[in-house]
């Protein structure tokens, strides 16, 4: 009975990832034809963008429990609202090593979320180590500096500096400065850590790390923007990041300044001089707002669920008992047509020898009886006509011998003398 609770479980599990994972890259791939279609340059507009697809990934497993499902081969009046297949989609029949894959993915999953708490972990430790820096520190932005980090990084509480930033130019720390609190003012170091969660769940997906490489490329390339119009100079810009990337930076989950995966692209679009504009609130709820049909298309499309032994025993077995009564029903009504032909021929043919018995024997006794008659009919005149003539002979040869003798005593009698 545990067994098969924990396929079932396991079973429900892997289907509903499979599925947000399927729904969440067919609304990735939507949103990136529409904007390729759009022509959406300015890198503030592209990341409110992906921010929605990230946000709407995320929140897709809770959507996709809520999606009405069809179930293929179950009526359509037994359809229900909890959690097969819209984008018709199915988990597929693991049988005994469902338990073994749903382990290993969770398995996978699990190391992958602990890699991220280590770096939550160490990025607090290092905050709290650092020393502040009040010249640097507002109301509403925290500077500290440490010996940790050798690039200027953003985190959830502030920005860590390294502790050469006294040696930096007045144009590097106004870069600098400039570019993290970008980044601290559209929460971009909660945006990536929610990126990097999901792809940790989702690590089968490689829309998942594709998103989070998105997501800080266009982070960066809005911070880029922020930090070019403080100085003016893009070619002065360009080096400070090349020289910042040429410096190793230990494992951290922080919005780092200058990662090497993305100085080369960055580079390369600052030298370009790709368009700088800023977007406000109103124009942010637009841009979400556009996403909203694509996230109801992509979350509440109907599902088609092919059910399997390993994930949902009770519905099979549900399923089953439906279609085995219309199977019956069907096998039923062909079996007694066959059966009744058969029978009726087996009976036919017994009632045909026990019919043809009585008949005949009612046959014989009428014809034996017509015969015996007819027989007797005919032996009675034979008989009666040989009688006859016996009877006759004897009669007329008696008759004859009565008759015949006074005559014959008469004649033969001596005649008297005449006196």
């Amino acid at each position: 009975m545990i067994d098969v609770m924990t396929r079932v479980t396991i079973g429900e599990m892997m289907q509903l990832v499979l599925e947000s994972a399927l729904r969440a890259t067919a609304l990735g791939m939507g949103i990136w034809g529409v904007s390729r279609l759009a022509r959406v340059r300015r890198a503030v507009h592209a990341w409110t963008l992906w921010i929605g697809v990230l946000a709407a990934s995320v929140l897709m497993p809770a959507l996709v429990v809520l999606t009405p499902r069809a179930v293929a081969g179950e009526p359509a009046d037994a359809t229900s609202a909890s959690v097969v297949h819209g984008v018709a989609t199915a988990a597929a029949d693991l049988g005994l090593y469902g338990p073994v894959v749903g382990l290993a993915y969770l398995g996978i999953a699990g190391l992958l979320l602990l890699r991220v708490g280590i770096g939550v972990f160490s990025l607090a430790r290092a905050w709290r180590t650092a020393t502040p820096i009040a010249s640097l520190s507002s109301v509403s932005v925290r500077v500290r500096c440490s010996d940790v980090v050798v690039t200027p990084v953003a985190t959830g509480a502030g920005i860590l500096l390294p502790t050469e930033w006294p040696r930096w130019s007045a144009d590097t720390r106004a870069c600098v400065l400039s570019h993290e609190r970008s980044h601290l003012v559209r929460k971009d170091f909660y945006w990536q850590l929610l990126a990097q969660m999901y792809a940790a769940v989702f690590w089968f997906n490689p829309f998942a790390w594709l998103l989070l490489r998105k997501i800080i490329v266009l982070s960066e390339h809005v911070s880029d923007d922020a930090a070019v119009a403080t100085i003016g100079r893009p070619v002065d810009y360009a080096a400070m990041l090349l020289h910042f990337a040429g410096r190793r930076q230990h494992t951290l989950l922080a919005v780092g300044m200058a990662r090497p995966a993305t100085v080369s692209l960055r580079i390369e679009r600052i030298l370009q001089g790709a368009p700088s504009a800023s977007v406000g609130r109103a124009g942010r709820t637009v841009l979400a707002g556009c996403m909203v049909p694509a996230v109801l298309l992509s979350a509440f499309s109907p599902r088609l669920r092919v059910l399997d032994r390993a994930e949902d025993t009770s519905r099979v077995a549900r399923l089953n008992t439906a279609n085995v009564a219309r199977l019956n029903t069907a096998n039923v009504a062909r079996l007694n047509t066959a059966n009744v032909a058969r029978l009726n021929t087996a009976n036919v043919a017994r009632l045909n020898t026990a019919n043809v018995a009585r008949l005949n024997t009612a046959n014989v006794a009428r014809l034996n009886t017509a015969n015996v008659a007819r027989l007797n009919t005919a032996n009675v005149a034979r008989l009666n006509t040989a009688n006859v003539a016996r009877l006759n002979t004897a009669n007329v040869a008696r008759l004859n011998t009565s008759r015949m003798a006074p005559l014959n005593t008469s004649r033969t009698a001596p005649t008297a003398p005449l006196r």
